[in-house]
């Protein structure tokens, strides 16, 4: 937030506003909404778990970012903006109008050194485990009852620290932190039918191989796949050398197919 402050402040004196339209409205849709949002959810409904302090810590927060947000995205928008004011904060604040309140400043106190990196990190494990659900077409507050998350070394310490923040994000019973590389196995776990190239090869059973596709178990599929893709490389090596030998010629045979001798007569 620190940041977004003081890059739209400069934009705005330099008189570059449709940059700071595009950062403010950039930060607040996936930095604000898209992230912070749904990670301090399980810190505002659950204080018997995760402590009172942790659940005004997030309020504090979400009031002073979305305040800051609105007053940055005022010149652009100024009914809207001045809607959301009078109903959430005109009391608290004073102001009689979003348009004549100060607009924000940046809190050094408030910035931590880091964070902003740590908080992109713990943001790209909670993109990838609700990527996971939605594949799975589970809910996105469904409970995991076991997760394990490798990183390199030196953002071991980030995760760890931001434990209880993933855990309670994505509903998770047991998270473990590691650090190297997890080991991992190739599957097929989808296959999408190519209809470019299964059209022209299969032509009116397109549709029946398509559903065969669609249905069918996607390790026996590749198994078989990897049989037929040798035979066919044996094939491939069989005419190659055939083709070899036919440009190479029999014993005795010269170029135009014929030999044609100059023997003596009797």
């Amino acid at each position: 937030m620190e940041r977004v402050v003081e890059e739209a402040t400069a934009l705005f004196e330099e008189y570059k506003y449709s940059k700071v339209k595009k950062l403010v409205t950039n930060f607040f849709l996936h930095d604000f909404c898209d992230d912070y949002l749904e990670m301090c959810k399980f810190r505002l409904y659950n204080p018997e778990r995760h402590g009172e302090e942790k659940r005004k810590s997030a309020q504090f927060a979400l009031y002073t970012v979305l305040l800051n947000s609105l007053k940055m995205m005022a010149p652009f928008i100024p009914f809207i903006t001045e809607e959301i004011y009078q109903g959430y904060f005109r009391e608290r604040e004073g102001y009689k109008s979003i348009h004549v309140s100060p607009w924000p400043e940046p809190e050094p106190e408030l910035a931590v050194e880091g964070a902003e990196e740590a908080g992109d990190v713990v943001a790209s494990v909670v993109s990838a485990l609700r990527r996971y659900k939605a594949e799975k077409g589970m809910a996105l507050n469904a409970k995991l009852a076991g997760v394990e998350v490798y990183s390199p070394g030196e953002m071991e310490a980030v995760l760890r620290e931001a434990e209880d923040t993933i855990a309670g994000t994505m509903n998770i019973e047991v998270l473990s932190i590691n650090t190297g590389e997890a080991s991992t196995e190739e599957r097929v776990t989808e296959i999408v039918p190519d209809y470019s190239k299964i059209g022209p090869e299969f032509k009116g059973d397109a549709k029946a191989v398509v559903e065969y596709l669609k249905g069918a178990d996607g390790q026996e599929l590749e198994a078989a796949l990897v049989q037929v893709r040798g035979r066919r490389q044996g094939v491939r090596d069989k005419a190659r050398a055939h083709k070899r030998d036919e440009k190479g010629g029999p014993p005795g045979r010269q170029e135009g197919g014929r030999h044609r001798g100059g023997g003596d007569r009797n």
